[in-house]
């Protein structure tokens, strides 16, 4: 089956080159994110201090997403080209349907072989690929401590944390106290080690994210 590519600009329009303009996509490529290293040399030591991960964890650089498209019918180029060129989007790759790209399209070139028109787009894009569906976690609470395992994908994440009463958190050695409502906790960061997170209160609790991976 041949694979095909989606787009979504941030305002929601969705376009579908194969359906909407009679593109084929006929290949791409989403190398993986080069990691921001740190080397610090010291005189006088062996090779050099790798401080790469002095924040906790390691950062990347944006990632560069190509891929070329095949006009047949010499009508979709142009039409794809206004859709895209500057543009922030969602790329969607059908191969691998649950995750997307988010990038801007900053360069495309064309060529022309035997009345079959090519043309390569290149994207400048976040270094994790999302989860099109979050991650989402939902328990009653009731005067029992509840103990409820979180653990991410590759990304770290801070998650939405949505209560209908009061409720206590204990999450990596802190407490929190929240009040009826929805939440965003700085200080409450869900990565790919497991951690368990005991709540303790009445009513639902929800906890969402969505999940990134290289």
């Amino acid at each position: 089956m041949m694979n095909t590519v989606t787009f979504e600009s941030m305002s929601g329009r969705v376009l579908r080159p194969a359906d909407d303009l009679g593109l084929y996509l006929v290949s791409y490529d989403a190398a993986p994110p080069a990691p921001k290293t740190y080397y610090v040399d010291v005189d006088g030591a062996d090779g050099a201090l790798d401080l790469s991960e002095w924040a906790g964890e390691v950062k990347y650089n944006t990632r560069t997403v190509t891929l070329t498209m095949r006009d047949i019918e010499c009508r979709g180029h142009e039409a794809l080209t206004q859709f895209l060129t500057g543009r922030r989007v969602k790329i969607t790759f059908s191969d691998q349907p649950e995750w997307y790209f988010v990038g801007r399209c900053v360069d495309n070139d064309e060529s022309t072989r035997k009345r079959v028109t090519d043309q390569t787009y290149t994207f400048t894009c976040e270094p994790y690929k999302l989860a099109h569906m979050k991650t989402i976690i939902k328990r009653t609470l009731t005067e029992t401590t509840l103990l409820i395992m979180l653990q991410a994908a590759r990304k770290s994440v801070i998650p939405t944390i949505t209560v209908d009463d009061d409720c206590t958190l204990v999450y990596n050695g802190n407490t929190y106290s929240l009040a009826a409502g929805t939440h965003v906790v700085p200080q409450i960061v869900v990565t790919d080690t497991p951690k368990i997170m005991q709540a303790t209160g009445d009513g639902s609790f929800v906890i969402e994210w969505r999940d990134g991976v290289l």
